[in-house]
């Protein structure tokens, strides 16, 4: 019987899912369109994302992933669902699913996670670290016993971590705005002459 495994990337701005044989086989934005007056999911993906500004009052877009976080459980497994089986057509042979997720990310969210594609029809789901994955697919041999520093910057949040001997050492995940909030003070102190109460 033919195995059928996946590795899928929930990210806040595009879901990517790539087979082992082929790549990368699906890349679509993360966004719906749902219709408020009767809760009906009208589109997802590029359809949707091409009805930003262009609907009525009662369709709202949604992005149901924030800093790599599922925020609305019902649009995420939509999403999965419908982009799971346009790469799996069988119905009879369920994958196995690989998903990434944020380096920081607590038990409760990766069980949200494991709960959202096991909905959307995955035989086994096994989480993978985001800085593990980058570092995978940089071709770093992450078994050594030496540390490598990655850095995933993502559209929603961004991870780093320190991994060694197979695993990671060290990790944190920083949403963009507080990467910027921590900056911009810092760089007005340096380029300016305000005051240092910033």
């Amino acid at each position: 019987m033919k195995q059928y495994d996946i590795g899928l990337d929930l990210g806040t701005t595009s879901i990517i899912i790539a087979t082992q044989e082929q790549g990368v086989v699906f890349h679509q934005p993360s966004i719906g369109a749902v219709d408020t007056r009767s809760s009906t999911i009208l589109a997802v993906g590029d359809k949707a994302l091409r009805m930003v500004g262009r609907v009525p009052s009662y369709i709202d877009i949604i992005r149901p992933l924030r800093d790599g976080i599922i925020q609305d459980h019902r649009m995420t497994n939509e999403l999965i669902v419908r982009f799971i089986n346009e790469v799996c057509r069988s119905r009879i042979i369920k994958p196995r699913v690989s998903v990434c997720v944020p380096a920081a990310i607590t038990g409760i969210e990766a069980d949200a996670v494991v709960e959202a594609v096991m909905a959307a029809g995955a035989r086994q789901v096994f989480l993978v670290d985001e800085p593990v994955a980058a570092a995978l697919g940089a071709g770093l041999d992450i078994r050594k016993p030496m540390g490598c520093m990655v850095i995933d910057i993502g559209g929603g949040s961004t991870d780093i971590a320190v991994i060694s001997m197979g695993g990671r050492v060290r990790a944190a995940s920083l949403s963009p705005a507080t990467l910027l909030t921590s900056a911009l003070p810092s760089m007005f102190r340096k380029n300016s002459t305000l005051p240092s109460a910033l």
